[in-house]
């Protein structure tokens, strides 16, 4: 084998392995996607409401790759007990507003949404890949 057949290959061998450890990255479990809306509503204040409480729902047709949860609270006297509606990208991590084009950011949500991305084996590089619009963006 020559010295540029070798580099060839060397080249080939090396895209298909990066290729491999992309596609043997896991999808978020539900408990992760638990505990990143946990943050954000802790971060929002919510979680120390009376009877506070997340439920997970049934998915949404036409929008797949997300879990679904929404937050409760006791309620005021003649008030709502809906806190907020939240969608999670079983694949990115994610987390966006289940009812407006809206996705969630901050410094402690980031931070554990990196753990968990790490945990999982979804790389920077195919984070990047991951991301696309959230539901009712488009």
């Amino acid at each position: 084998m020559t010295p540029l057949q070798r580099a060839i290959a060397v080249c080939i061998l090396a895209t298909a392995s990066a290729d491999i450890a992309d596609a043997n990255y896991s999808r978020l479990a539900v408990e992760d996607a638990l505990s990143l809306v946990l943050e954000v509503c802790k971060e929002k204040g919510q979680d120390t409401l009376p009877a506070f409480s997340v439920e997970t729902g049934s998915g949404i047709p036409g929008f797949d790759g997300y879990y679904w949860f929404w937050a409760y609270w006791e309620g005021a006297p003649e008030g709502s007990v809906n806190l907020g509606s939240y969608a999670v990208d079983v694949a990115s991590g994610d987390v966006w507003d289940a009812v407006y084009c809206h996705e969630y950011r901050s410094k402690s949500l980031r931070r554990l949404q990196d753990a968990i991305r790490l945990r999982i084996g979804v790389s920077k590089e195919l984070y990047k890949s991951l991301r696309r619009r959230g539901p009712f963006c488009d």
